[in-house]
Formats: C-alpha cells, structure tokens, sequence
C-alpha cells in the first residue's frame, strides 16, 4: 500500500483487525508499505509487515520497487493473491484483486480545478495507470455503484467485479438526542476534510457570512495542507471572519477522535464535488447527525 489518505488506512486496519485466520482459512497476511502506515497496524502471529520505503521515499523510486521488485518477492513467499489497496499499482501479478478508490481523474469538471499544475499532470497519468491495473486485474472492488458506472464508462466493460462498501468502526454509532444540544449558547456545525480544490471550504465560509447575526460556529477539522487551496480558505475566512469569532480551523486529527468531535456538534456539513465513497461522510450518518451535504457524486 501507498495510500497516504485518511480514509485508505483506516479501512485498511478496519479489515486487518476484522480479519479472524482460523475462520477464512488464513495462513498468513503479509503487508508491504511505508513505515509510519505499519505502525497503525495492528499486531497478529499471522500478519507479516514489510517495510521496503520510508514515507520520504520519492514517488519514483516506490513505482520502481512496486513494479520490478515487489512481484520477486511475492513469488519467493508463495503469496496466493495480491490485494491491489488502489488501482495506482503497477505490481501485475496473477492473481491479484484491485480496488478502486479514486474519482478525481473520471468525473467531469474535477481535474480542470488544479489548472495547469504538475498535480492534474499526476491526474491525467494516473487515470490510464488505474485503466490498465483494473482491466489486467482478475477482480474488481468498486465501493459505490456510482463509482462503478462512471469509471467502466471510461475502462469498458470490466468482467469480474463486485460493489463492496466501507465499514463503519462501531464508535460512531452514538446514538445522539439532538434535543440534548437546544439549550447549547451555539450552534456547531462541523465540516470534516481535508483543505484541496473539491471539498469547497471557501464555499462554506462564504454562506455563513450570511449566518453570522445568528448564534452559530464552524468548525474546519481535518489537514490544512498548504497551496493555492489554502490560500483560498484563508482569503475568504479574513474577508468574512477577520476577528475568528464563529470560525474556528483544526489541523490534522486523529481519527479515534472524531467521535467525540461530532458528538459535540450539531450539524454535519459535506461540500465536496468529488467523491468514491466518502467516509466522514457516512460516519456522520452512522452517528445520526443532521446532515447539510452537495448532491454530486455518490
């Protein structure tokens, strides 16, 4: 795995500490990725961590290791199948399963967002990167039918696939009563994302100006990140809230956090334009929140 997203690991550990050996006839699990990933995993007889790069390691040399070096190994060990976590992998190995996580490269509109940048360059690459690993793949796991549809209108028809969505971690079931919160002094609404071109923040900022005589908060929670997208958050955010009174920003949070988080909060925001399957997304459903979202995607 290279995934660096928030969403790719926990699901993930979701799977590994899921997983009981003795009733799937599991010998064992091996696991090749960057060391700060390995170390959030947890820790079986059966799962093996391989640590070939570093979370430094250049792109290139990873694509180098996972094309040429990783299939070396999994025929030294016997592996039986490969579990693809995205379909940027370029290790073709026979068999091998692939998931599909990405929609930035296939809905319409989404790559023309980052300009002329070296970012939709990586996009535009890595749409036929992702054609190739699904079609030479012996199966397909697509988290939405959504997802599904628009990326096979790209690929064709794709043969052995099966629409599996993510779990959810049974912390954020909480099982909130919204009339606890009528006598609180302000409203919170809470928007869980990271800061990139198609979740919008600046969007959300904008329409609570219109908000402000009214007792409520924003709360901003997830990796500011930096760049031309922060820059348009921190503009709007100067123009509508200069003094920070009802906008408050958080950086990265860990994710064994966030239940605590929404259920000090009100009202659930989703602005992105762009989504496979978003998790926060359907954590704060499963945590019965009232839910202002877009209606794009999924």
């Amino acid at each position: 795995s290279r995934n660096r997203s928030g969403g790719a690991k926990i699901h993930l550990i979701g799977i590994l500490n899921d997983i009981q050996s003795d009733k799937y006839n599991i010998d064992e699990i091996h696991v090749w990725s960057y060391r700060e990933l390995l170390d959030q995993l947890p820790n079986y007889s059966w799962l093996k961590k391989h640590s070939p790069f570093d979370s430094h390691t250049s792109i290139i040399k990873e694509l180098y290791w996972q094309n040429r070096i990783l299939p070396k190994k999994l025929k030294k060990l016997n592996i039986d199948i490969l579990l693809n976590t995205d379909a940027g992998s370029i290790c073709y190995f026979n068999p091998s399963i692939t998931m599909s996580r990405d929609m930035l490269s296939y809905e319409k509109g989404e790559m023309e967002r980052f300009g002329i940048s070296l970012a939709r360059l990586r996009l535009l690459i890595l749409k036929y990167i992702q054609k190739k690993s699904l079609l030479n793949s012996n199966g397909v796991i697509f988290l939405t039918k959504y997802a599904s549809n628009i990326i096979q209108n790209f690929t064709g028809k794709i043969k052995n696939y099966k629409i599996i969505h993510h779990g959810i971690s049974e912390d954020f079931r909480l099982n909130r009563d919204i009339s606890e919160n009528s006598t609180k002094k302000k409203l919170r609404c809470i928007y869980v994302s990271n800061v990139t071109f198609y979740k919008h923040q600046w969007n959300v900022v904008r329409a609570f100006s219109l908000l402000k005589n009214y007792n409520v908060e924003l709360i901003l929670a997830g990796k500011l990140g930096s760049g031309k997208a922060k820059k348009m958050l921190d503009k709007a955010i100067s123009e509508v809230d200069p003094k920070k009174e009802f906008i408050v920003t958080t950086d990265h949070i860990n994710h064994k956090k966030i239940p605590k988080l929404l259920e000090s909060s009100d009202i659930f925001i989703f602005a992105s334009s762009c989504e496979n399957m978003p998790n926060t997304l359907v954590e704060a459903m499963a945590a019965g929140m009232p839910i202002a979202c877009s209606d794009r995607g999924p």
